[in-house]
């Protein structure tokens, strides 16, 4: 039951951004609890991969990565923004990832969260909206982070 309801509330959360996504060039896939996001960075013609793990939506945090370049699967895309939002260099593990409220990793610990989120933080089109806008105002440089 916690799977259809989430997948219904996923349907209707994207809908609300078809006109954004379109201005910005944004396309955005939903497959049951599975979104993929692609996101240009205009200015530099790079594409960038997103997946957005949602089980349990809207209630639990959404768990979001950059995905490998299909051409070159061993690197991944990752827009510079200084460690703002997209932290690189000053993950403790040596992992990369994304640093926003709404998201698994904001706080890798758990996924039960004592830190008050609000529906807008946990909302799938404001995450995409966040992500999409750090994206589009990020340095021109990017980073290829390779996978091992």
């Amino acid at each position: 039951m916690e799977l259809e309801a989430s997948i219904r509330f996923l349907e209707r959360d994207i809908k609300k951004i078809e006109e954004r996504s379109k201005r910005y060039g944004w396309h955005i896939f939903q497959d049951g609890i599975f979104v993929k996001v692609l996101l240009p960075q205009l200015h530099t013609s790079k594409l960038f991969r997103l997946s957005l793990f949602c089980y349990g939506y809207p209630r639990h945090l959404i768990t979001a990565e950059f995905l490998p370049n299909p051409l070159q699967p061993n690197k991944i895309l990752w827009p510079n923004d200084k460690e703002q939002m997209f932290r690189i260099r000053s993950s403790a593990n040596g992992i990369p990832f994304i640093c926003m409220a709404g998201l698994k990793t904001y706080i890798p610990e758990s996924d039960e969260t004592t830190v008050p989120y609000s529906s807008n933080d946990l909302h799938i089109a404001n995450i995409i909206t966040r992500i999409g806008q750090q994206i589009a105002k990020a340095d021109c440089s990017y980073l290829e982070v390779n996978i091992q």
